[in-house]
């Protein structure tokens, strides 16, 4: 069985949920159970802790996110962290075409994580966030139906390469660019 990277095995340790299952001689992915987000959910409500156990003791997070929406689960993350999220980030909108010079259109809610991780400057302690590495500018309208006209203004005149819209105002954006 593979081993735990060093770095994640000492952060696991320092955890309530992961520590009790890792044996320090030979620590390895199958001692710890699966978890699925049911469980967390309840063992969030049972304890109390946003994190369900999963926040290491004195690793100091720079960013406290939600893991979606209406789910009382947080994720601490450190600068390692926000800088991964945005290279992944990057990473995917470079396999949608998105490269140095182009503008991206974000229609989706400040606290989701496309938006957040899309500039350093939607994040405290995040260097560079996805635009920043690719070179493209991101534009970012808020996710709400009533800015449909916003978005579609941005798409006409500012003409992004690439447009993420989040899928529940995509029928606002329809009935907005058919009028």
């Amino acid at each position: 069985m593979r081993r735990l990277p060093r770095a994640l095995l000492d952060a696991a340790a320092r955890t309530p949920r992961y520590a009790p299952y890792l044996d320090a001689e030979r620590p390895t992915l199958a001692a710890v159970p699966p978890a699925d987000l049911h469980a967390l959910v309840a063992s969030q409500e049972e304890t109390g802790d946003p994190f369900a156990g999963r926040r290491a003791d004195g690793l100091e997070g720079r960013c406290v996110v939600q893991v979606g929406d209406r789910v009382p689960l947080c994720l601490s993350l450190t600068g390692d962290d926000l800088a991964g999220t945005a290279k992944a980030l990057a990473y995917a909108w470079r396999s949608f075409g998105v490269g140095r010079g182009d503008n991206v259109l974000i229609y989706d809610y400040g606290t989701s994580p496309l938006t957040l991780f899309a500039s350093w400057c939607y994040v405290p302690g995040l260097r560079r966030g996805a635009a920043d590495i690719l070179g493209a500018t991101p534009v970012c309208n808020d996710g709400l139906p009533e800015f449909a006209p916003r978005a579609l203004h941005v798409m006409r005149f500012v003409r992004p390469r690439v447009t993420f819209v989040e899928r529940e105002v995509v029928p606002a954006l329809v009935r907005v660019a058919t009028d």
